[in-house]
């Protein structure tokens, strides 16, 4: 256990020390101005003190683990964890820390880079990132990333996935006889939202003519609780124009529940102080598609239905970009390239 503490000098001064835990032992170091001195000491001090039978690798890896959870969101870390048992620990757990060297990286490397898998580019990153996690725990520091990277990428055929017409849509909401659902799949398909902005939806966030995106809500891996955290990126902190079936729905929704301005959109009818799960409004959808005649989709794929919706109705690369909150057109162009090959037609005619 690795730790950095504040103290008060007899004169007042604030300081900081280390206080460490090696082999049921614990080591202090005293004396440092801030938190980050202090921090960068950690692996001074390991390595001053720690046995000659070094660190092996695989007995490392709840630290690594939980040192992802400190530094990415709970998704991200989760699906670090789950590559990190997958690839880096077969390769490396057997490893001692003074035996990860430049040649043990590039081979690495180049056996990542002949698996056929479109997480490539992440199994990369996190090596990147086990790197310097490593250095804590007495990494030589002649051995660094640049040894780590992606091959040239080869062909990869578009992403591929199912969505609603237009008028299949209106044929699901026709048969919607809840106010709840019906505004939840509007929002869904109208502004194309993440599943976790949805949940993160506040009374408070719809103002006159406005809807604010401002946090998202998901479940935290391995239990049952909610955490509250900001959205994808600064591009994902956007307002809609509240559009007339939405603003209906919600007067319809908001007459039929007791609320408060800064509740939650859509509670948990089960757990107090939660919103409601995505398996329940999936529920919700497969039964209302069995009424429709509909095609069951997947949540996620109502954002790719008003993407594709836009895209056919003619809208610009960067508006629809702007419109879902990706951070920037290349996103875009590459979960939907497949819809521009329409665009390319219509510029042909300039040279006819």
């Amino acid at each position: 256990m690795q730790n950095v503490y504040g103290y008060k000098t007899k004169k007042g001064e604030q300081k900081y020390y280390v206080k460490i835990t090696i082999d049921n032992k614990q080591y202090i170091k005293r004396g440092f101005d801030s938190k980050r001195s202090a921090s960068s000491y950690i692996p001074t001090l390991i390595n001053s003190y720690k046995k000659k039978s070094e660190y092996i690798c695989e007995d490392l890896t709840k630290r690594f683990i939980d040192y992802l959870y400190s530094r990415y969101k709970e998704a991200s870390a989760y699906r670090y964890s789950n590559l990190y048992n997958q690839h880096l620990l077969p390769y490396f757990g057997k490893l001692k820390v003074s035996k990860v060297t430049n040649h043990v990286l590039e081979t690495f490397n180049n056996n990542v880079n002949k698996i056929k898998l479109k997480s490539i580019t992440n199994i990369i990153f996190l090596a990147k990132v086990y790197v310097m996690f490593l250095r804590k725990y007495g990494l030589d520091p002649a051995v660094t990333e640049s040894n780590l990277y992606v091959f040239k990428k080869q062909y990869v055929e578009p992403k591929k996935f199912d969505y609603y017409t237009y008028e299949e849509f209106e044929k699901l909401l026709s048969v919607i006889d809840s106010p709840m659902y019906k505004l939840i799949f509007l929002l869904l398909f109208d502004y194309g939202l993440r599943m976790g902005e949805l949940r993160g939806l506040k009374h408070s966030d719809i103002v006159m003519d406005k809807v604010y995106i401002k946090r998202a809500v998901s479940n935290k891996t391995g239990s049952h609780k909610q955490v509250i955290t900001s959205v994808k990126s600064s591009a994902s902190l956007r307002d809609y124009p509240l559009l007339i079936p939405i603003r209906y729905a919600y007067e319809e929704y908001a007459e039929s529940i007791k609320h408060k301005n800064d509740d939650f959109l859509f509670p948990s009818t089960k757990k107090k102080g939660c919103v409601i799960g995505e398996t329940t409004i999936k529920r919700a959808q497969v039964e209302y598609c069995k009424r429709a005649n509909l095609k069951v989709i997947k949540l996620h794929e109502f954002r790719h239905s008003c993407a594709t919706y836009l895209f056919n109705k003619g809208a610009e690369i960067e508006l629809v970009a702007s419109w879902l909150g990706h951070a920037d057109t290349s996103t875009t162009i590459r979960v939907y390239a497949h819809l521009l090959p329409s665009r390319k037609t219509k510029m042909a005619q300039y040279f006819q």
